[in-house]
Parts: C-alpha cells; structure tokens; sequence
C-alpha cells in the first residue's frame, strides 16, 4: 500500500505545480493551487495519478488508442465526482467551469476535458516505456516494508483526514 502513498505524494505535488502554474497565467499573477494552505499538494491529482497508472498496467495489452481513451473517461469521472464531493462534503467548489460552454453542473467541460486527454497521452507516452520498471520498484518497496505497511498506510491516510477536516474548518472561518 505503501506504493500508493508514494504514487499519490508524486502526482499531487506535480499536479500542484501544473495548476498553480496554469491558474498563475490565467491571473497573471503567482496563484498557488491546492486545497492545503502553504502544502504544496492537490489531492484530487494524487488519487488521479493512482487511477491512471493502475489503469495503464491493466491494460498493457490494449491498443494505446483503448488504454488513453479509457484513462481519460476515468480521470474526467473522478473530476466529476471530486467535484461532487467538495461541493457535498466539504462545502466548496474548489473549481468551476459554469461559465464554460458544455460543461456539467460546473464540475467538468469539453475544454478541460481535451486537456486531460492531451495530459494523459503524454504520460501515456512518457510512463509506459518503464511501467515495467515502476512497477518492480514500488513492488519491492512494499515487500521490504513487510508489516509496517499497513501501519505507514494507516497512518497516512489518518494523517490526511485531520489536514483535510482542519483545513476545512479554517477555509470555512475565512468566508
């Protein structure tokens, strides 16, 4: 599980820096990203770097055009559903694209949707030479693990439940 952790940690921080770096342009200011204050982190990218990497090793065997194709209906889901469950849970649209055309209840729309399929045939690209590789590696960090595993995952995801309801609570406090 620990593979996971490492794989969630990657993607957020990249992710954080590909947001902040767009929404800094469309502001033309520095605009940090992120749900956490002064952690640069989005989780909604983490969970979507574990969906697209699993997603590729499932389906090595597929074309590329199937395997991309699949990855970026899933990844626009969970933005979809990480959307919902912001506006539900935690109280925010932490984005919105109701002022775009052909958007969905504000949570998705065709233009960043092209944005994720041009993102995901890139890693496509990028990643699937190595999977292989990747795969071994986070494997074998798992093994050498051994019980602690469990324990480190635990943890983390304790950990993230607490940042996430006390940052709730201070982003709530400010509005």
């Amino acid at each position: 599980m620990t593979k996971y952790i490492l794989i969630f940690l990657l993607f957020s921080f990249l992710g954080w820096i590909i947001d902040t770096i767009y929404s800094s342009f469309l502001k033309g200011e520095y605009s940090p990203s992120g749900y956490y204050r002064n952690i640069p982190l989005c989780p909604i990218y983490g969970i979507g770097g574990i969906i697209i990497l699993s997603i590729f090793s499932i389906l090595q065997t597929h074309s590329p055009l199937t395997t991309i194709l699949t990855t970026t209906i899933a990844v626009i889901m969970l933005e979809y559903f990480g959307g919902v469950f912001c506006t539900v849970f935690l109280k925010e649209k932490l984005w919105d694209y109701s002022s775009s055309k052909f958007n969905l209840n504000g949570h998705i729309d065709l233009l960043h949707s092209f944005f994720w399929l041009m993102l995901i045939s890139i890693l496509y690209a990028l990643i699937t030479p190595v999977l292989p590789s990747i795969t071994t590696y986070l494997n074998s960090i798992n093994t050498s693990l051994g019980k602690f595993d469990l324990y480190i995952t635990m943890g983390f995801i304790f950990i993230i439940i607490i940042k996430t309801l006390n940052t709730r609570e201070k982003r709530l406090s400010f509005k």
